[in-house]
């Protein structure tokens, strides 16, 4: 299991706080596959949504889920996104949500149903807390 970090913005990211949580969620998720997560601007979050998902509009995360025997995904996060939507919230906190978030979907949880969603938010909550954000 390894996981890559890739910073393509002026954000400063704790990266070992990030390889610790995505280490553990991998871990306890069971998942030996290579994982990749992006921190992307505006920008170019917007233009991965629109091309992937028909929406033009920025998003705080996408993951990508691979179809290939070591590699289970990427995820980008855009921290301008995250930063401007929680404001008033705590910055750090709402960051490794939605980094939590994403790995979670390659891990092959969804939010599709009401059953589904209250599992992943479980799981968000639960590694969330191990961040201590």
């Amino acid at each position: 299991m390894s996981v890559s970090l890739k910073n393509l913005t002026r954000f400063c990211v704790d990266e070992e706080s990030v390889l610790t949580v995505l280490q553990k969620i991998l871990k306890e998720e069971e998942k030996k596959e290579e994982v990749s997560v992006v921190f992307v601007g505006s920008k170019k979050i917007k233009e991965l949504n629109r091309t992937y998902r028909g929406k033009d509009c920025v998003t705080d995360v996408l993951s990508f889920v691979f179809d290939e025997k070591n590699f289970l995904g990427e995820v980008f996060v855009c921290p301008a996104k995250v930063k401007k939507d929680f404001q008033k919230e705590d910055f750090t906190k709402e960051f490794f949500r939605v980094i939590i978030h994403g790995v979670l979907h390659l891990c092959g949880y969804r939010h599709d149903t009401t059953e589904s969603e209250k599992k992943m938010n479980e799981r968000t909550e639960y590694y969330l807390n191990t961040v201590g954000a």
